[in-house]
């Protein structure tokens, strides 16, 4: 049985969609279960898409993470200038339709213990890894079955504007990544607008300025001492 809570966010979701959610044709969705590479893919439509700027205090306020904010907040999405880029951990099934999508894809091994290490950093988990390991493969953790969220994504692959970017990839072939993306958004990048992109999508870039990607400085400065959100970046 589906806890109340969840049941009620549920049903605003819904109703947002159908009542409060004003859709653009060049709308683009990041896609991905937690711990893919969301955050340095909403780095890299962010420059990709926009003039390169830093003026943000959180990567969310220039490409939001579409079902959590939507809650407090969900006007300020029509104020974004297109094209509006936004992030979601929902499998794209529950997404609105006739948009462009960004499908982040990882080894479910590799995701699941980076997310183990990012819910122990949030202090919101605390059994040891083997049995977040038998939860995740029940689909028993945050939203669900990984396999279901890759399931979701294929059967759209012939349908809709998908694109699937490889999370090693990120890692290994960083150029490659961005030309493939910077294609898809119908955006020819000059030599000096891809450097910055591929500068600002860095490990070490973002390791850098932890504080603008941390989900925790939403709210405000995490407690002391605590792991950083940009922990490795390795595949």
């Amino acid at each position: 049985v589906m806890p109340l809570d969840r049941t009620l966010r549920n049903a605003k979701y819904q109703s947002f969609l159908r009542f409060g959610h004003r859709p653009r044709p060049d709308d683009m969705f990041i896609v991905s279960f937690p711990k893919s590479g969301t955050t340095a893919m909403q780095m890299m439509l962010h420059h990709i898409l926009g003039d390169g700027n830093m003026d943000f205090r959180h990567i969310d306020a220039v490409v939001p993470w579409f079902e959590n904010r939507f809650l407090s907040d969900y006007k300020y999405y029509d104020s974004l200038p297109s094209p509006r880029a936004f992030k979601s951990h929902l499998r794209i099934d529950q997404l609105p339709r006739h948009a462009s999508y960004i499908y982040l894809l990882r080894n479910p091994k590799d995701a699941c213990v980076s997310y183990y290490y990012h819910l122990s950093s949030l202090a919101s988990y605390r059994a040891p890894l083997p049995s977040f390991v038998d939860r995740f493969v029940k689909g028993q953790v945050g939203i669900g079955s990984w396999f279901d969220h890759l399931k979701a994504c294929s059967e759209r692959l012939r349908s809709e504007r998908v694109l699937v970017v490889n999370y090693d990839d990120i890692s290994v072939d960083l150029g490659g990544v961005v030309d493939r993306v910077s294609a898809f958004c119908g955006r020819q990048l000059d030599a000096q607008h891809r450097a910055l992109v591929m500068e600002r999508c860095s490990f070490s870039f973002m390791k850098k300025h932890n504080e603008r990607f941390d989900p925790r400085y939403v709210a405000g400065p995490p407690r002391a001492n605590s792991a950083q959100f940009i922990r490795r970046g390795k595949p």
